[in-house]
């Protein structure tokens, strides 16, 4: 009779031991669990749940602790998962399966499937292959003290590989902090390694990932080179180093040019995974190379749909970010439509992806209610309670509020909460001195954007701070108000720049022109100007006509002297960006050359020139 072992080594696993061990107990034979030292109820809870329980002495040896696991197994066939490992829901009879057509077969030894690495959040991260069940033969034991690898007489296995539908293993244990702490120890167990002359090619690339974790950009990158130097090619983990290499050049703040240089190198490589076409998109978006950022997703959306490789793929879980980048791509250059359906796929991927949703919004702003909310219902369920909480607190960052009252209605009737989106709804229907009062009450431990809010219905109340002191501000947000409240008799001090745009944005939200006129003119106070930051936040909310009169109020105060910090050029340029915007092509372009003869060369400069000579062309054979 066919019989299973499982076999894991602990310690301190009592958050995941329970969770491993009922992946796989209702089709194994017998659970041998190594413990190195717990201190925690490991070993209890697993008792509690059917398992042998052995204790071993540390040695600072992966390899040696688990072969000692494996002398203990009785079963024909093991599954060595670790602690933070488990099986997707109802594979284990996948792998009792096809254990059973393997087991009379001589040609496998073991089976390879995906592992997802999942991140704090919930969110996959990665997929990687590994080996994690195998034939129980005593020529079959792991090697290395760091990074173990199961050998046959000091050979790879012959396995047969199994889709991720059929068998799937999820690994967590990637917090910041467990991840820090696993590098550490990681780290240490390599240098060891090093030190007693055992290192081959590939441990290169394992330092440099743990260097990656510890954000020591350098020595990742310096190991990651070695490794793509020295030749070996190490199956399922190959593409690693070479990621880990472009992401601490990213990272360390290197030019762009050289990081693209690098990816070209790298897509040779790996042709065929999306991965490196996603940095590229990437960084040509970041060097503002819009067209050709939008081939490079493009080509990644192809190349995911069809790879099925053993290499990580970064790309299979970010067609949501990709849709996204897409979607913003063709906003920038008016292609609503093609926007539209980006932003789409992007919630259709990741219906709570904010980014998407938020500029999906700004598209449909000025429609009707009705429509606004029939688009919304079609993409989410107010049968069910995330979505409707996500739609009630993204519509009170954007202070709509006929959609803001209507999904609080649903999320009070429904579900019962009173939390702050109701304070939410008093602001964006303007009853600011009841918002404040309430905001208030949950100030002191508020996050940025609610001491925003906080300090917005303050100055919406209308409320003179030299007759009304608010003894529950906290002391920088108190000398913020001072100082707003008594313009012209000292500047604000930079510290004060992301308080007072992150108001800003909460009075554009709300749509009162006379107040944000009269709150924009305290812009000119600030030590380091901020009008930049003004500009784009009014592109975002569409606010063309707006963005444009800021920037000929600021070309003529330059003209007068003023330090605006934005050279005569960009100015420029940033009216033929509000005409672009507008759909007034023709004056677009004149501002366009304009900031091209005074020496303006961004290179967005080019990327708006060729858009806007498109839209010219079209409009001359219509």
């Amino acid at each position: 009779m066919l019989r299973i072992s499982a076999c894991v080594i602990t310690k301190n696993e009592e958050k995941n031991i329970a969770r491993c061990i009922n992946s796989y107990k209702d089709i194994v034979d017998e659970i041998i669990l190594v413990d190195t030292g717990s201190t925690d109820n490991t070993v209890e809870i697993a008792k509690s749940l059917g398992a042998k329980t052995y204790y071993y002495q540390w040695q600072n040896d992966f390899a040696a602790a688990k072969n000692y696991a494996l002398s203990l197994a009785k079963g024909d066939w093991i599954i060595f998962l670790d602690a933070d490992e488990f099986f997707a829901e109802g594979h284990c009879y996948n792998v009792k399966k096809y254990i059973a057509l393997l087991h009379r077969d001589e040609k496998y030894d073991g089976i390879c499937c995906r592992m997802a690495n999942i991140e704090e959040n919930g969110e996959i991260k990665i997929y990687i292959i590994h080996i994690r069940i195998f034939r129980n033969h005593p020529n079959i034991r792991y090697t290395n003290s760091i990074h173990e690898v199961i050998q046959k007489n000091s050979a790879p296995l012959k396995v047969l590989f199994v889709d991720k539908e059929d068998i799937l293993i999820y690994h967590t244990g990637y917090s910041s902090e467990v991840g820090t702490t696993k590098a550490e120890r990681n780290l240490k167990l390599l240098l060891e390694s090093k030190e007693k002359g055992y290192f081959p090619s590939h441990f290169n690339g394992y330092m440099s990932d743990c260097y990656y974790v510890l954000k020591d950009w350098d020595k990742a990158i310096a190991y990651a080179q070695e490794y793509i130097n020295g030749g070996s090619v190490f199956i399922g983990y190959d593409i690693k180093p070479y990621i880990n290499l472009i992401e601490s050049m990213i990272h360390r703040g290197d030019d762009t040019e050289l990081v693209i240089e690098k990816i070209k190198e790298y897509i040779e490589r790996f042709a065929d995974n999306p991965t490196f076409y996603v940095y590229m998109a990437d960084a040509l978006y970041s060097n503002k190379k819009y067209t050709e950022s939008f081939e490079f997703y493009e080509k990644a959306i192809e190349l995911n749909e069809k790879y099925n490789g053993i290499e990580i793929n970064l790309a299979v879980n970010k067609k949501y970010y990709i849709y996204y980048k897409m979607g913003y791509i063709c906003y920038l250059r008016n292609d609503y439509e093609n926007a539209f359906t980006y932003f789409m796929e992007s919630l259709k991927d990741k219906k709570h992806f904010y980014p998407a949703f938020m500029l999906l919004f700004m598209l449909i702003k000025y429609n009707s209610v009705q429509e606004k909310i029939m688009l919304f219902n079609s993409i989410y369920d107010i049968q069910k309670e995330e979505d409707v909480s996500f739609l009630t607190k993204a519509f009170a960052l954007l202070k709509d509020k006929d959609l803001l009252t209507y999904y609080e209605g649903i999320w009070i009737e429904k579900y019962d909460h009173k939390d702050l989106t109701v304070v939410y709804t008093l602001f964006a229907n303007r009853f600011y001195k009841e918002a404040f009062a309430k905001f208030m009450e949950a100030y002191e431990d508020a996050s940025d954007e609610l001491r925003s809010i906080t300090l917005a219905s303050y100055i919406l109340s209308g409320y003179d701070y030299s007759e009304h002191k608010v003894d529950g501000f906290k002391d920088e947000d108190r000398r913020f108000l001072k100082l707003m409240f008594n313009p012209g008799h000292k500047k604000v001090p930079e510290q004060f720049n992301s308080i007072y745009l992150n108001i800003l944005r909460q009075i554009i939200n709300i749509a009162d022109d006379e107040l944000l006129n009269r709150y924009l003119a305290l812009a000119q106070f600030f030590e380091k100007p901020i009008w930049k930051d003004i500009f784009y936040m009014m592109i975002d909310n569409r606010m063309y006509t707006s963005a444009l009169d800021l920037c000929n109020y600021l070309y003529s105060i330059k003209n007068e002297g003023t330090d605006v910090q934005i050279e005569e050029n960009e100015l420029i340029f940033y009216m033929g960006l509000c005409y672009f915007k507008m759909e007034k092509y023709f004056e677009a372009r004149e501002m366009f050359n304009m900031a091209k003869d005074k020496g303006y060369k961004d290179n967005d400069l080019e990327e708006f020139m060729l858009w806007t000579q498109s839209y010219l062309r079209g409009i001359l054979v219509y």
